[in-house]
């Protein structure tokens, strides 16, 4: 089949129905719940995070604590309950910015990119300085190769909230690859000191080496796409989405999901281990303990008539990766 613009989701009638999950709330949180939320957040500590936010919007559906918790959500990986907390706080607080910019990353996530953006500008309508409807619009403006006004957009959102751990990292990202490991050495933020090393590890070996060196001919692309279905995951056979046939160092090659929430390629660590992927630096767990992932080198990758070299991809322990992949928009 032709290419597809992007990931397409599985229907509202197909999706498993279950309740918000978010586990207990956390034990010893500090005299200020909203507080003690934000701190689980920037820790990584997803999980956690979720029922803190979740105690306080129950209590009281602010924009703060539903917010967070559609970010803990989304962030821990639970995309259904983040987009149900959603649905509840557009409901709740429709005027809020901050809302309808979380709102759009989830529908950024889920792959319903015309959603997100309008999303994103009913934000930026109701403050043109919000920081996360601008980081939004950069996101969108970067999936479709607009990267000078990408740039422009992250450093703004950045600007208008230095402390935003995710509008941080994408900040950096943003940046010519020899102005990262400054901007990361710069700020260490809730990282351990073995985080922060390995973070800069990475942005010193990619100031070192350029990576993803387009090596074939530039010319207009059509790549084709595959439809995946979810037989064999949930024991379905329904349509969930389309996969991207890529190469590896012509030793391995797998048909990698496409999915809006990924940057970049992640694989796992046997298809890792069979293209011969070399280790550069390992990435922080977040509450994600039992999962190790790190960052490497593959000389060579391939996608439909495109050659790359030097190209950092994220391998990933976990059972859902397994040895297959996934790669963003």
């Amino acid at each position: 089949m032709g290419a597809v613009a992007c990931a397409q989701n599985l229907p509202d009638a197909a999706k498993p129905s279950a309740p918000l999950s978010t586990g207990p709330a956390p034990a010893n949180m500090p005299a200020e719940p909203l507080v003690g939320a934000k701190a689980l957040l920037r820790k990584h500590k997803f999980t956690e995070a979720a029922a803190a936010f979740k105690a306080l919007a129950d209590k009281d559906p602010s924009s703060e604590a539903q917010t967070g918790l559609i970010r803990s959500l989304l962030l821990g990986f639970q995309v259904d309950e983040a987009d149900e907390a959603a649905k509840k706080a557009l409901a709740t607080v429709a005027t809020s910015p901050a809302v309808h910019a979380a709102v759009g990353d989830v529908a950024f996530r889920e792959g319903r990119f015309s959603d997100a953006e309008a999303e994103y500008r009913a934000a930026l309508k109701l403050d043109a300085n919000s920081a996360r409807g601008t980081f939004g619009m950069a996101r969108m403006m970067e999936m479709v190769s607009m990267r000078k006004s990408a740039a422009a957009a992250f450093a703004k959102a950045h600007e208008l909230d230095p402390e935003d751990e995710e509008v941080f990292e994408d900040w950096v990202k943003s940046l010519p690859r020899t102005q990262r490991l400054g901007a990361l050495r710069e700020r260490v933020g809730d990282y351990s000191a073995e985080e922060q090393a390995n973070r800069v590890k990475l942005a010193s070996a990619i100031a070192e080496k350029k990576p993803w060196v387009l090596v074939s001919e530039l010319r207009p692309t059509e790549i084709n796409m595959l439809p995946v279905g979810r037989d064999g995951v949930y024991g379905l056979n329904i349509n969930s989405g389309f996969s991207l046939q890529v190469k590896f160092n012509d030793r391995a090659s797998a048909s990698l999901l496409l999915d809006s929430g990924v940057d970049g390629i992640v694989i796992g660590t046997k298809l890792a281990e069979k293209a011969g992927a070399v280790k550069i630096a390992v990435y922080g767990s977040g509450d994600q303990e039992s999962v190790a992932s790190y960052a490497a080198w593959i000389d060579k990758i391939v996608i439909g008539g495109l050659e790359f070299h030097n190209c950092v991809v994220s391998v990933s322990s976990a059972k859902d990766v397994e040895e297959k992949g996934s790669i963003g928009p």
